[in-house]
């Protein structure tokens, strides 16, 4: 869920220019959680490692099409 949103967030960059996460221990969809001297680092926080090397860049918009035929006359999304 968490790359799902940045996904979005990227889309639309030219409006979103910052995305925090509000609890990060602990709680619902957290980044850590900790049970006295142990702690894990949930998928949550890999999608955060994941995706910190997009901090600060630039999003270019871009399309693609195809040559349409009889059965497919859509308009390729990429």
């Amino acid at each position: 869920m968490a790359a799902l949103n940045f996904h979005i967030f990227h889309k639309h960059a030219d409006r979103v220019s910052m995305a925090n996460i509000a609890q990060t221990v602990n709680v619902l969809q957290a980044m850590i959680l900790t049970n006295k001297e142990k702690m894990l680092r949930t998928p949550t926080y890999w999608v955060f490692e994941m995706f910190k090397v997009h901090q600060g860049g630039t999003f270019l918009r871009s399309s693609c099409s195809r040559p349409t035929t009889r059965s497919a006359k859509r308009r390729c999304r990429c």
